[in-house]
């Protein structure tokens, strides 16, 4: 079964254990790709952080592994690049589901485990890598 439903998927968090969503297409900087996010827990709460890859039609170069895609570059503090985007924390896990489904757009019902995602980015590629993602 790869998505949790709510309560796995709380329960996951408080067990110390990282959650995430394939987000499908995004654009960013004039380049096509596609986009995850994370929920990290830390001493300081759970911490929500959107990652972005470089894609193509046919994965990039024929690339499956959704980690291994050259990253999109987020402004960060000093004017310095990097490959995901921190959106923010809080202190439940609810209410880390519920600050990045309205920041990221997620789906409640589709959180996975970590290392998951790249399951999905091969489903959404061997889809064609449609314009809206999941395809119902």
């Amino acid at each position: 079964m790869r998505y949790m439903v709510e309560a796995f998927a709380v329960g996951s968090l408080r067990r110390g254990a990282e959650i995430e969503q394939f987000l499908g297409p995004k654009e960013h900087n004039g380049e096509r790709g596609v986009a995850w996010v994370e929920i990290w827990p830390r001493e300081q709460g759970y911490v929500i952080t959107l990652y972005g890859g470089v894609d193509r039609a046919d994965g990039y170069q024929g690339q499956r592994n959704l980690y291994e895609l050259p990253p999109f570059l987020y402004p960060h503090e000093d004017d310095e690049d990097m490959p995901f985007c921190e959106l923010g924390i809080t202190s439940e896990p609810l209410g880390a589901l519920e600050l990045a489904e309205s920041l990221t757009g997620a789906v409640r019902s589709r959180w996975m485990n970590r290392g998951l995602g790249m399951d999905e980015y091969a489903d959404y590629v061997r889809a064609g890598s449609p314009s809206v993602w999941p395809v119902s």
